[in-house]
């Protein structure tokens, strides 16, 4: 069930209880600490009992002392003035929520961009990682707005094993200048910078006018070519018309990944085709998702990769927490029983597949 929220949505959490709705603020009563998200347009779905919230232009509002709520893992943290700083520099970010509660003793200040959400334990997340056999990161520039791909670049020089793409998303594509494309040309200049991406498209939110979405998709994949770097494509609700204009502009000139695949069989043949590889994340641990396990015995091995899609989509047995590298190996693990390989022979290849496509040993 998908919800088009055109007013204000209020989501409140009260101690104990889940998420209410209501289009327009106003003053409630309950027991327990009552705190508010105030969000403008919004757009939800309900996905396997999971609220999926996106959305532009927030502000928070709190009573009582220091609010925190907790979504699929997260911590929402605001001053009890209703202070945003915290919060206000991200345009547009995007939550699961699930059984949204109130949290005591979670740290004040922290950020909810994808390149900040980790900030206060990025240390220990890629400590764990590195433990748990993944020995390089890729963080994807294109995550709202411009600077995020400024940030990620700069997160390589900090660590050695952490590679970037840079781009913009296709919600954000009604935003590209000319200014946008060259300074991307010289973001990708960096030795690091290894892929270009998130591009793609996306008719399923829309947040871009979709003439848009379809001309600066072309000009990723011209760019790709001029560049000689890979892509990383995002598509929802469009996966026929993706292939379509990877194949008009792209079909053996470019190389690149379907990042967080959820298609079915013919879309991911038909992506197969073009010569591109597919990403699974977490979603093909889910219960849920058996007509995605149904694509990966069609994947051949050396066209398969995964990822996490961090913060979300963590797998199981961590769906509902928020997702971290390390996790990826419950995603492995799921591709080799579903392929009925050892786990060994699926990390050995996805391990080659990442380093070939994105050259990070070249």
């Amino acid at each position: 069930m998908r919800l088009h929220l055109d007013r204000t949505l209020l989501l409140c959490a009260l101690a104990g209880c889940v998420h209410q709705q209501l289009t327009h603020p106003r003053n409630l009563q309950g027991e327990g600490s009552l705190h508010w998200l105030v969000v403008k347009d919004a757009v939800g779905e309900v996905f396997d009992g999971v609220l999926e919230i996106e959305f532009h232009h927030r502000e928070v509002v709190t009573t009582g002392s220091v609010a925190v709520l907790n979504m699929d893992g997260l911590g929402i943290v605001v001053a009890g003035d209703g202070s945003v700083s915290a919060l206000d520099h991200e345009s547009t970010f995007r939550l699961w929520l699930v059984n949204p509660r109130v949290c005591e003793g979670a740290p004040a200040g922290l950020k909810l961009g994808k390149s900040d959400i980790v900030a206060d334990d990025r240390d220990a997340m890629l400590a764990r990682a590195r433990e748990a056999g993944v020995a390089r990161f890729i963080t994807i520039g294109a995550t709202g707005e411009f600077w995020h791909n400024d940030k990620a670049v700069a997160l390589t020089q900090e660590y050695a094993d952490v590679f970037a793409t840079v781009g913009v998303h296709p919600h954000d594509a009604a935003s590209i200048t000319p200014e946008t494309y060259a300074r991307l040309r010289q973001l990708a200049q960096d030795p690091k910078v290894v892929g270009l991406g998130e591009t793609g498209l996306d008719f399923y939110y829309d947040h871009s006018p979709r003439e848009e979405q379809r001309k600066h998709f072309r000009v990723f994949i011209r760019l790709a070519r001029e560049l000689d770097l890979p892509l990383s494509v995002h598509v929802r609700g469009a996966y026929e018309e993706a292939a379509a204009i990877l194949g008009e502009e792209g079909k053996g000139k470019v190389q690149g990944v379907i990042h967080c695949f959820t298609g079915n069989i013919p879309e991911a043949q038909a992506l197969l085709e073009l010569g591109l590889s597919i990403s699974f994340s977490g979603i093909v641990t889910f219960k849920s998702a058996k007509s995605l396990r149904d694509v990966v015995p069609i994947v051949p091995l050396d066209r398969m990769l995964i990822e996490t899609d961090c913060p979300y989509l963590a797998p199981v047995p961590y769906r509902g927490k928020r997702n971290e590298p390390g996790y990826v190996c419950h995603v492995a693990t799921t591709l080799a029983e579903v392929k009925g390989l050892s786990l060994e022979e699926v990390a050995t290849a996805i391990w080659r597949n990442t380093e070939q496509l994105f050259r990070l040993d070249s």
